[in-house]
């Protein structure tokens, strides 16, 4: 859905600080802050990710515009770092164009038709488990995940506002699955994090397995 943003408006949000220690006590992963200064005479392009960085330049290259080289971005960090953006999610993309207009492309994501006010039920109201459900259905499972609105609203975006051709754009993401990449230690700590609930799906284990007996793994920048 595309709309004019509205007049900003502000709320204030209660933080309770016993919750978020417990919630980064429990985080196997270490989160650290490094900046490093990047300037470009054309655009600069960044992501969490130098393979999504690169893919966002190349487009730039090509005769692309910012649009293009955040949608091949994105779709490029869906492939090496799925972990915190891809097709499967939702979000909000403020885009300012050549004339000065300001657009606003709302792709969050949405409750499935069936879902339900109890379908969750919860362990305890208390620090350290006040985000664990029994069953654990909401961190596990088709009922954990929303209806994603990522890949329709990067759609959208590239096609009314990008000049490049889809194909163009989506390439990058493709060499990179096709051809493979380095695993950085921020998704390989991820995937150890998480191997139990992977592995668990059937489909997943065959994945791996497939991928497990084809490749060497190398982690690192």
């Amino acid at each position: 859905m595309l709309f004019q943003p509205p007049l900003a408006r502000s709320r204030a949000a209660a933080v309770h600080p016993e919750r978020v220690r417990v919630a980064y006590q429990r985080s196997s992963l270490p989160f650290t802050c490094e900046k490093r200064p990047a300037s470009g005479a054309l655009g600069v392009v960044v992501t969490n990710a130098p393979l999504g960085s690169a893919a966002g330049n190349e487009m730039l290259a090509v005769g692309g515009n910012a649009i293009d080289a955040a949608v091949a971005a994105m779709l490029t960090l869906t492939v090496v770092e799925p972990m915190m953006v891809g097709i499967a999610g939702g979000g909000l993309s403020h885009i300012r164009l050549a004339d000065g207009r300001h657009v606003v492309v709302d792709a969050l994501s949405v409750a499935g038709r069936d879902a339900r006010p109890g379908m969750f039920e919860p362990v305890s109201d208390l620090p350290p488990t006040y985000m664990d459900t029994v069953g654990r259905r909401n961190m596990v499972g088709a009922s954990a995940v929303a209806v994603p609105g990522n890949l329709r609203g990067w759609c959208l975006m590239q096609q009314r506002y990008g000049k490049l051709p889809f194909a163009d754009v989506i390439a990058p993401a493709i060499r990179a699955a096709a051809s493979g990449f380095v695993v950085s230690p921020y998704l390989h700590g991820a995937l150890r994090e998480h191997q139990q609930d992977l592995l668990a799906d059937p489909r997943w284990r065959g994945c791996s397995c497939r991928m497990a007996s084809r490749c060497r793994w190398a982690t690192g920048w």
